[in-house]
């Protein structure tokens, strides 16, 4: 490799020594150095630039201007517009209650039937499979936003009104049982156990109905219970008999489903069984004599099961009667109890109201006939307190708010204002006494009976739709018999849960005609 010699002409020299210049600061001036410079500055706005176009205006709304990217050509433009109006209906429940939002449902719809062929077509190539993802994806978002919009009942009426709804919902149930579709169908499906309800049965060999009877067998939960709640509703009008398209085995997985512990699953075959009973031929082919020996457990369901269905989770309230000695009541004490101090450290520890709420509770108990008098109430809070508050420095809480926190403590406790004498009032809490030994607070919250106002069990939402699914029943001869010997079960089913009276009534009206 060359390398330069010292005595080569092309070398370079050694560079000159560094001058020694100190440096020189610059005067700079700020607030600190020169403050009146800087409070004679006056701020100048900036001018504004004129002309601009847009300046000033705040556009169209959201709604409007998803409408104009729906109504464009660019397919960007749409991809969009569904992405925000897919948004729109996750962030706000009445977003399809504005104007123009039922022109963009049908919008929608319109571009759901155009791109569908091209979504939902086989692919063969890798490019063919990417580009069909991001369609499909695109019919999905579009799919959700009219499932969305399917909650409201009104918009759902609206998007029944559309022909392309029901061609759409049919199309997306009667796709292949593949996990590409399963999205799409799921969708769909979900529309139509909304809008099935404004339908009226063209057939039993109409696509719609096809579409829903053949998801009856399916393996997912969701599509199974959307699919019974569609066609139980799609039923609703059934004047030229659709529902007889079912065959005799889905009727039998239909209450095969009866016995899971699914409420949600129940409740839907329910609704479909009332509608398939309602014929009396149909009845006749459950539970008439014509049924084969391996069908004999139908009897079964549609008596013994359905009779528990009546009080399905609902226990029956023990009475236990005690006789007990006559006692009278003790007299309240004049003043509440002296707080030890395992009970004191934890009220100091809380704050206003929770405090008072507490040292309430604490020191009195509810009472009817019970009652004090506000300014004592107040004087034995503010004795017990006054002096932990002037070392902590939080104050009390004030005597009007703590007078009114009272209810907190007691629902059943109420400020009144009694007469004792021409122009003379007493100020009461009434429904409250002072206890005999004061409570902890963690004991008072950890009781269940000292809960103010304890929830009780509510009553499955299907106990009447059993009832009525066991009126139709009992309207054929052999199922009066089958149900005669549940008669006793029956009517203590409306003792057990009493909003089945008129039902249970009625229903027991019916068995007795065979007498």
């Amino acid at each position: 490799m060359f390398s330069p010699s010292p005595d080569f002409e092309g070398s370079p020299g050694p560079l000159p020594p560094l001058c020694n210049v100190p440096p020189m600061a610059m005067p700079v001036i700020t607030p600190s150095s020169n403050g009146q410079a800087f409070q004679s500055t006056v701020f100048q706005k900036p001018a504004e630039r004129i002309g601009v176009l847009g300046t000033g205006t705040r556009g169209v709304d959201w709604l409007q201007r998803i409408l104009m990217a729906l109504q464009c050509p660019v397919q960007e433009e749409i991809d969009w517009a569904v992405s925000a109006l897919l948004e729109l209906s996750f962030r706000n429940a009445d977003a399809f209650k504005q104007p123009g939002s039922e022109q963009a449902l049908q919008l929608v719809l319109a571009t759901i039937t155009e791109h569908w062929d091209t979504a939902t077509a086989a692919q063969t190539d890798l490019e063919e499979r990417e580009s069909g993802l991001v369609k499909r994806q695109f019919l999905s978002e579009a799919l959700l936003t009219l499932r969305n919009a399917c909650l409201d009942a009104k918009t759902a009426q609206l998007l029944a009104a559309e022909p392309a709804t029901r061609e759409v919902i049919t199309r997306g149930m009667l796709l292949p049982r593949e996990p590409l579709y399963s999205e799409i169908r799921g969708y769909a499906v979900e529309i139509a156990e909304h809008v099935c309800f404004h339908y009226m049965p063209e057939g039993p060999e109409s696509p719609l109905m096809v579409a829903l009877v053949n998801l009856l067998d399916s393996q997912d939960r969701s599509l199974v219970i959307s699919s019974h709640r569609a066609l139980g509703r799609l039923c609703v009008y059934d004047e030229s008999n659709c529902i007889a398209s079912l065959a005799i085995d889905h009727v039998h997985r239909l209450l095969r489903y009866l016995m899971v512990e699914d409420e949600e699953l129940v409740s839907a075959c329910l609704d479909l069984l009332y509608q398939y009973t309602a014929r009396i031929q149909h009845v006749d082919d459950l539970v008439g004599e014509n049924i084969k020996d391996d069908a004999m457990w139908v009897r079964d369901i549609l008596s013994a099961h359905l009779v528990r269905l009546l009080t399905y989770k609902m226990d029956r309230e023990r009475v236990e009667y005690v006789r007990l000695p006559r006692r009278t009541k003790r007299p309240a004490p004049a003043e509440p109890p002296s707080l030890p101090q395992t009970i004191l450290d934890e009220l100091l520890v809380l704050n206003e109201p929770e405090r008072a709420t507490n040292w309430i509770r604490a020191s009195y108990e509810p009472d009817p006939d019970g009652e004090v008098t506000q300014i004592s109430l107040w004087k034995a809070y503010e004795g017990q307190f006054e002096a932990h508050a002037r070392q902590s420095g939080r104050r009390l809480l004030p005597a009007v708010d703590f007078i009114k926190n009272v209810t907190s403590a007691f629902r059943n406790a109420a400020a009144m204002v009694v007469n004792v004498g021409p122009n003379q009032k007493k100020f009461i809490i009434k429904g409250i006494r002072p206890r005999e030994q004061a409570v902890s607070p963690s004991v008072y919250r950890n009781n269940p009976a000292a809960l103010p106002d304890p929830r009780r069990r509510i009553p499955p939402p299907f106990g009447p739709t059993v009832a009525l699914v066991l009126q139709n029943i009992a309207r054929l001869h052999g199922g009066r018999q089958l149900l005669q010997p549940y008669i006793a079960a029956i009517a203590d089913a409306a003792v057990v849960n009493p909003s089945l009276w008129g039902y249970v009534d009625a229903l027991l009206s019916v068995i007795d005609k065979q007498k």
